[in-house]
């Protein structure tokens, strides 16, 4: 099967959950024993945030791009960015390089197209809710996006970078999340894109009453059903 790289590390607690779940669908596919054909290049979150915290994007991007540089010297035919935020950088790091990236956007607004949704509400770190990258990239596809009110997207920005990328899930924060996806299906949202990869791992489609969108899995499944159609 293709090689598939992996930009992990933002944080290492979803990258883990790529290369699961990759590794299941592997053995799903070819029965067990089998494995994904995976390389994944970790990139420092705490060196990413400070330079984008003082400014210097560039160099941050930098960081990025030099990670798909290496997976594509490895071999990769198809590279993943593990991290819904660090998209607002795709198109720099895919102008970087020849391999393949596959979007984390695409692959979500394809499965909601298939549940013929039109309105979702968007759960991620405040530049993914606010900066627009992701409104864009799903209005291609006739996909409105709704963001929860300021004070929730501050709310959220902290259970994730206080909690979620350390690895801690509080049953109280769990709480909060659900009750701000219940607000927003109030105000008309008839699905719920979990747009940060470490969401998933606190929240569930059990979670809610509107489906749920993990971009964590829907990513990892489009990436593989590519690879495998390409063999």
């Amino acid at each position: 099967m293709k090689r598939i790289g992996l930009i992990g590390g933002l944080s290492w607690y979803s990258s883990i959950e790529y290369y699961r779940i990759l590794n299941l669908l592997t053995e799903e596919h070819l029965g067990a024993h089998h494995q994904g054909n995976i390389v994944l290049v970790n990139v420092n979150l705490h060196e990413f945030r400070t330079l984008l915290n003082r400014g210097d994007t560039a160099r941050a991007i930098d960081l990025l791009i030099s990670a798909a540089k290496t997976l594509e010297s490895a071999g990769c035919d198809l590279i993943l960015l593990c991290s819904n935020g660090v998209h607002q950088f795709f198109y720099q790091v895919e102008d970087s390089i020849t391999t393949e990236m596959l979007h984390i956007a695409d692959a979500t607004a394809i499965a909601i197209q298939e549940q013929k949704i039109v309105k979702v509400g968007l759960l991620g770190v405040k530049s993914t809710m606010e900066e627009g990258f992701y409104q864009k990239r799903l209005s291609k596809f006739n996909i409105e996006i709704m963001i929860p009110d300021p004070e929730d997207c501050d709310l959220i920005e902290q259970i994730i970078f206080r909690e979620l990328v350390q690895g801690s899930f509080i049953d109280s924060s769990r709480d909060s999340l659900i009750q701000i996806i219940n607000n927003l299906q109030t105000k008309g949202a008839k699905g719920v894109i979990l747009g940060c990869t470490e969401i998933p791992l606190m929240i569930t489609q059990n979670h809610a009453h509107l489906p749920v969108f993990s971009t964590t899995n829907l990513h990892c499944k489009f990436a593989f059903s590519i690879t495998i159609s390409q063999t």
